[in-house]
């Protein structure tokens, strides 16, 4: 049998009310939109091609209706043991920003990471975190610890540092961001809430300014 006949592809969208990149408010705390799709091709000794891609579509305040993200990722995973997979992969991310004016920026980067049944792991480099000149490494903690049947603490730490090549920007500095919450799941829906946090904040530039703190409602639908 053929690998692309073992394919395994995935659908979802989402509704959120704060769409956030690593904790910053792309919408300025306007609820949003994401379409998500994702594909694996499985090759021998249990690894997986896989391709993930995503788009989100919201309202800024004074701009209307905008594409805030876009992303796209190529990657190959293999076991690591018992119940655990590493990951490869290079990825591409477009974000929208309302300055007074719509603008565009991209962050091309290359990742590697550890994933179990509760706890992953990954750490990325950007040789162009949104702009020429400044290279950024994020390395981020993700957990998804199961109460009972239905209900699951989520839990996410990120620590964005820029490289040398970027410290003299003033925008690009090292960032914190992490947020805690419960999900549920009643049949193909998952619904969570959690509480979004970041520092100090390198968002400013946005108008009009959102916060930095956030509850973040969101349902997800998985087809």
């Amino acid at each position: 049998m053929s690998t692309a006949a073992q394919a395994q592809l995935a659908l979802s969208a989402s509704v959120t009310s704060d769409y956030r990149y690593r904790g910053a408010s792309l919408g300025v705390d306007q609820p949003a939109l994401t379409a998500s799709v994702a594909d694996d091709w499985p090759q021998a000794g249990g690894l997986d091609v896989y391709f993930a891609g995503s788009a989100t579509v919201g309202r800024f305040p004074g701009a209307g209706l905008q594409v805030f993200s876009h992303s796209e990722a190529v990657g190959l995973a293999g076991p690591a043991g018992r119940s655990a997979t590493w990951d490869l992969g290079v990825s591409n991310t477009v974000l929208t920003y309302d300055v007074g004016w719509v603008v565009q920026a991209y962050d091309p980067e290359v990742y590697a990471g550890y994933r179990t049944r509760f706890v992953s792991c990954y750490a990325r480099y950007s040789p162009r975190y949104f702009r020429d000149g400044v290279g950024a490494f994020y390395a981020e903690l993700d957990g998804s610890i199961p109460l009972n049947r239905r209900w699951r603490v989520l839990a996410h730490v990120g620590v964005l540092t820029p490289l040398p090549a970027g410290a003299a920007d003033a925008s690009i500095r090292e960032e914190y961001d992490g947020s805690l919450g419960v999900s549920t799941l009643f049949k193909r829906v998952q619904l969570s809430a959690a509480w979004t946090f970041q520092r100090p904040g390198y968002e400013s530039f946005l108008r009009p300014a959102p916060s930095a703190d956030a509850l973040a409602l969101t349902a997800t639908f998985f087809f």
